[in-house]
C-alpha cells in the first residue's frame, strides 16, 4: 500500500470511494469534489499546493490517496503551515477512510505514511485533531504517537488536539 497524489488514472477508482460513502461527508474536505468533474477537481488540487495558486483564505496543501492495487482504501491531505483557524481546529493533517474499510488498521497505515510526508516535507512535529466522539481517529493517532495538548470547544462538540514529533 502506498499514498499517491490524484492522477488521472485513477479516476474511476476515487468515484467508486466518493460513490460508497452515500450521504456521509467525504473526509478530508479536501477530498469532496463538489459539483466539478473529477479532472477538474484533480486540477485544482494541484493548484493548492503553491502558495501563487492556492485560493484566497487557504493554506497550501497537498492531497494524497491510500491506494491498494487500483482500489483507492482513503485519502489524507497535508497542510504545509496553518492558519489561526487550523491551529485551533484543524490541524496540519485530516484523513478518511473509506466507509466499507474502516477498522482495519488502514487509518493508522496512512497516517503514519503521511508522517513520513510531513518529515520529508521538513516538519519537527504536527498538529492533529478530532471531535473528542471520534474513537477511531483519535487511536489513530495515539498509535501514531499523538500527545494530547487540551480540548477546545467548538459550537456543539469539544475537538481534542494532539502533537505528533516526527
Amino acid at each position: 500500500m502506498k499514498l499517491i497524489k490524484p492522477s488521472i488514472e485513477l479516476k474511476n477508482a476515487y468515484l467508486d470511494f466518493c460513490e460508497e460513502w452515500n450521504d456521509e461527508k467525504i473526509i478530508p474536505y479536501a477530498g469532496r469534489m463538489f459539483d466539478k468533474t473529477y479532472e477538474e477537481w484533480m486540477e485544482e488540487k494541484r493548484r493548492d499546493e503553491f502558495e501563487e495558486t492556492r485560493p484566497e483564505n487557504y493554506v497550501p496543501s497537498s492531497t494524497y490517496f491510500l491506494i491498494e492495487g487500483e482500489r483507492v482504501l482513503g485519502c489524507v491531505n497535508i497542510r504545509h503551515r496553518l492558519n489561526d483557524r487550523l491551529f485551533a481546529l484543524g490541524g496540519h493533517i485530516g484523513g478518511g477512510i473509506r466507509p466499507s474499510e474502516r477498522k482495519k488498521g488502514y487509518s493508522n497505515l496512512m497516517l503514519s505514511k503521511a508522517l513520513e510526508i510531513a518529515k520529508e516535507m521538513g516538519f519537527a512535529a504536527v498538529l492533529m485533531t478530532c471531535n473528542e466522539d471520534n474513537l477511531g481517529s483519535k487511536r489513530s493517532i495515539e498509535a501514531c504517537g499523538g500527545r494530547l495538548e487540551n480540548k477546545i470547544y467548538d459550537i456543539d462538540h469539544y475537538v481534542l488536539r494532539y502533537w505528533i514529533e516526527l
